[in-house]
């Protein structure tokens, strides 16, 4: 057999390194190592109570994160406490939706209030166009300062 073909012997150090990361299930540990171990626990004794140690905490872990039955009858029992369905769209319109149209009532006819707002009459029309008449005349004279449009004043 050549160097490549042939594994090491697998320390025991490694072996409880190898039970602390995989568990005691063999077909969970890494192909490269099982043989090495299987070796192991052939020619050691302590590997085999390592090996059940950690097959006991393995069915410790299962037991303790199998998720827990339901009651008998919890279903029926949660299903018959519900409301009808009438019921429970009443409540829905009572507790959420009466709430929120009392709210949005000052928008609402805030909104009424803006949309029917008289146009503006002729008097206020007159008024602002004395007030542009008034600032119109001297636009057309106006100078700008030399240099304020092309760059720095000179």
């Amino acid at each position: 057999m050549s160097d490549h073909t042939r594994q090491r012997p697998l320390a025991v150090a490694e072996f409880e390194a190898l039970l602390d990361r995989h568990g005691g299930d063999r077909a969970r540990w890494p192909a490269e190592q099982r043989n090495a171990a299987e070796a192991l626990l052939r020619s050691y004794s302590d590997a085999g109570a390592l090996l059940r140690t950690a097959e006991r905490l393995d069915a410790a872990l299962d037991a303790a994160l199998r998720a827990p039955g339901c009651p008998l009858g919890l279903c029926e029992r949660i299903v018959a406490r519900t409301p009808p369905r009438d019921a429970w769209l009443d409540w829905l319109a009572n507790r959420l939706w009466r709430p929120v149209g009392l709210a949005s009532m000052p928008l609402l006819l805030g909104l009424a209030v803006g949309a029917a707002a008289v146009p503006e009459t002729g008097a206020d029309a007159a008024l602002e166009d004395r007030a542009l008449v008034a600032f119109e005349g001297d636009f057309a004279d106006y100078e700008l300062p030399r240099g304020s449009a092309s760059g720095p004043l000179q």
